[in-house]
């Protein structure tokens, strides 16, 4: 019975406090919520990245389609060769990880053409 007394007591002094002092448990609240937010936005990056991401993934679909035809008319070495002449410049940027990359991809020229626009557009 004094447990069940005691408690009354402690949360009618608690709500008592908290009538007197509500902005220190909004404002903690509000505190831990604002870090929440931010770096929940920072780990998914600004618009601004999430629209270069999405201008990467579109560049490296349309250069697929474009090797996927030429494959289709002029054949697998032809399309090599206009890979090789598109993407000379981001060729020469890779790093000797990429460039191992690079000669495994050579069998398939669309996977090759994916994988330069996105290395060639990260590191503009």
């Amino acid at each position: 019975m004094i447990t069940l007394i005691a408690i009354k007591a402690f949360f009618q002094k608690a709500w008592k406090w908290l009538r007197a002092n509500w902005y220190i448990p909004l404002t903690v609240l509000g505190a831990i919520a604002g870090v929440v937010v931010g770096t929940e936005f920072q780990r998914r990056g600004s618009a601004k990245d999430a629209s270069k991401r999405v201008r990467r993934e579109l560049d490296a679909i349309d250069a697929s389609s474009q090797i996927a035809e030429v494959v289709a008319e002029k054949g697998a070495e032809r399309a090599l060769e206009v890979i090789d002449a598109a993407h000379k410049k981001d060729m020469e940027l890779l790093s000797e990880k990429n460039k191992a990359k690079v000669e495994t991809l050579r069998g398939d020229p669309i996977a090759l053409s994916k994988f330069l626009v996105r290395v060639g557009s990260r590191e503009d």
